[in-house]
């Protein structure tokens, strides 16, 4: 009976180790999978962005890439540069902070998966306003040796955002969702949990038949 059950037992673990190294190796590869489709912009998105029906205008250029993780190092340049223009120059008051509703038509920014930075407003602007806006994110990029930072301005709904009492509670919320998307992309770049080697399958399997010839 004790034989019986130590082959039992030895067959269990056997099957769970494999099933574990399946599922990893599925997982792993349906990550890379989303992570590619994800992350395909290149410069002809811009011309892509145009058939949305709340763009605007389009400033800059997009580069081109030859990888995944070029494209991934071009979103972390423009968190940094979106970072930089969401610094507080004063106490309480950001650059931005006189461009955003209720006192200027400037409801969201930020930068999105397609590569490029993103300005939402709730009117009508003019050219003149929206040079102004690039402006100063150009300035920023410049510094750290970014030429034609590519920027989109588009439409967008007042009445879809949290009630808030100024441009300064605005801004921190931008941030807070801004902070989320970075944190999800952080962690989408960590190495995958490691499932149990080969040898450590193989080890047990010996034992297994060790246990049976011996028995």
């Amino acid at each position: 009976m004790n034989l019986k059950m130590l082959n039992i037992l030895l067959c269990v673990i056997l099957a769970n180790i494999l099933g574990n190294c399946a599922l990893g190796s599925s997982s792993q590869n349906g990550e890379d999978i989303l992570e590619n489709e994800t992350l395909n912009f290149g410069p002809e998105t811009l011309n892509e962005l145009k058939s949305n029906p709340n763009f605007i205008a389009a400033y800059g250029n997009i580069p081109a890439f030859g990888s995944l993780e070029e494209r991934k190092k071009w979103l972390d340049t423009l968190d940094l540069i979106y970072t930089e223009v969401n610094t507080e120059v004063n106490a309480n008051e950001r650059e931005m902070s006189k461009y955003f509703y209720p006192d200027g038509p400037i409801i969201n920014y930020g930068f999105t998966n397609m590569g490029v930075l993103k300005v939402e407003v709730n009117k009508e602007i003019e050219k003149s306003f929206m040079d102004e806006i690039y402006q100063i994110f150009d300035s920023h990029a410049s510094r750290i040796g970014v030429n034609e930072v590519p920027l989109v301005f588009f439409r967008g709904n007042v009445s879809e955002l949290t009630e808030l009492s100024d441009a300064a509670d605005l801004n921190e919320t931008e941030n807070n969702t801004n902070q989320q998307t970075k944190s999800g992309s952080e962690t989408s770049k960590e190495k995958p949990n490691s499932v149990p080697g080969f040898s450590f399958m193989y080890g047990l399997f010996g034992l297994y038949l060790v246990c049976r010839i011996r028995y």
